[in-house]
């Protein structure tokens, strides 16, 4: 199989992990997501931005304080305009990182956990740590804005999960 190939099985089969996942009691999600500057996002491989989404993935997971498999994490380029997060003011990012959040019960919290500096350089550090062997690297890595959103349950990061009742703004962090 080619890696190309390789890539779509995987994706496909994480798609249909993650809608197999149980509920919560609370079936309550988030999507929280960052923008990102200092990558060049077309020259992280494919592998690479698969291990950078499940290295930030652990690394939110900490933060928030939920568990490992709670979270599922994908690299985007930063033009991706998912449904789900506010557009509206959105600055120019190099990466969208797109995250679901399981359990979430305080989109709010969430939020709080995501502007805060400790998560910020957390997530530079996995990010320099899953490229550091790329090219990706342009400059210092810098989240510059985040979103949180609530959302429906189990929905994979970068699918469209239906309406997720309010939505959060595009917190900027310039």
């Amino acid at each position: 199989m080619t890696a190309p190939l390789l890539w779509s099985a995987a994706l496909v089969l994480a798609t249909v992990a993650a809608h197999l996942r149980p509920l919560s009691a609370a079936g309550a999600a988030c999507h929280a997501d960052l923008l990102v500057n200092g990558i060049n996002f077309a020259a992280i491989p494919v592998q690479v931005q698969q291990q950078a989404g499940q290295d930030v993935a652990r690394t939110i997971a900490t933060e928030t304080g939920e568990a490992t498999s709670d979270v599922a994490t994908s690299v985007r380029a930063g033009t991706y305009n998912p449904a789900w997060s506010p557009s509206a003011n959105r600055p120019p990012a190099d990466v969208f990182v797109a995250s679901v959040v399981e359990n979430c019960a305080s989109a709010e919290m969430v939020l709080g956990v995501f502007r805060g500096p400790q998560m910020q350089a957390a997530v530079v550090s996995a990010l320099s740590r899953a490229l550091a062997n790329t090219n990706a690297i342009t400059g210092d890595i810098k989240v510059i804005g985040a979103a949180v959103t609530p959302g429906a349950p189990s929905a994979a990061p970068g699918e469209v999960a239906g309406e997720g009742g309010s939505s959060s703004t595009m917190v900027l962090l310039l």
